[in-house]
């Protein structure tokens, strides 16, 4: 199964239009995922730009401004559980 993580402060909005779009994109495609939304200041403070996409232990984005559906649709379907 692959680990999806989204990290993001809570009122961050462009944090939260890229778990929606992943969250979106997943349906879609049908991948069999673990989809986190982090909003943990514990966790997201080692981070110097927010959001961060992680798949699997590794950060595939970070920053604004969040990727567009067809660079996540790429990044998702080219992804190894």
């Amino acid at each position: 199964m692959v680990d999806i993580k989204v990290y993001g402060g809570p009122d961050c909005k462009s944090c939260q239009d890229l778990y929606e779009a992943v969250k979106k994109l997943v349906e879609e495609v049908g991948l069999e995922v673990s989809l986190e939304k982090i909003t943990d200041i514990e966790e997201i403070i080692n981070f110097n730009a927010l959001p961060v996409l992680m798949v699997n232990g590794k950060i595939l984005h970070i920053g604004k401004p969040i990727p567009t559906p067809e660079v996540l649709r790429e990044i998702l379907t080219n992804i190894n559980p």
